[in-house]
């Protein structure tokens, strides 16, 4: 039998941890945001990781509940950014979105979701309201813009 291997050490994870900062989104400008949704969003936060796709971006409201967010993952492959898109928003009884990216899926309720691939990456627009209006067209500007 030949000697055991040596024990390997990594020195930093392969993948780094998201990191959330009080910042401006670096892909849409609050005051589009604030005109297209109608509500007035004093803070805004980014998620991402550094190196990584463009991070989510949080428009919150003054009593602290988020507007808006907008999610941006990326996918292996146009084909799988488009799956994950529709599965996005099919739990949620969403319909088919031909007119934004590459297409996707819109569901909407309470609250308004919309997922469309652009290429690889997949766009996710959240608002707070019962509007596919808005959802449309931060999604337009945001795909638009990375």
């Amino acid at each position: 039998m030949g000697p055991s291997p040596a024990p390997t050490t990594t020195a930093a994870p392969t993948s780094a941890e998201p990191v959330t900062t009080e910042a401006d989104c670096p892909y849409l400008d609050t005051s589009f945001v604030e005109d297209t949704v109608g509500q007035r969003t004093p803070t805004v936060t980014t998620t991402g990781v550094p190196g990584g796709p463009p991070p989510t971006c949080t428009f919150t409201k003054p009593n602290g509940e988020p507007a808006l967010v907008v999610e941006i993952s990326q996918a292996a492959d146009a084909t799988a950014a488009q799956t994950a898109a529709v599965e996005r928003v099919a739990p949620l009884g969403g319909t088919a979105v031909r007119d934004v990216g590459d297409g996707g899926g819109i569901a909407v309720g309470p609250q308004t979701v919309l997922a469309v691939a652009d290429g690889t990456l997949v766009v996710v627009v959240t608002v707070n309201q019962e509007s596919s209006l808005q959802a449309r067209e931060v999604a337009q500007t945001v795909v638009g813009a990375v």
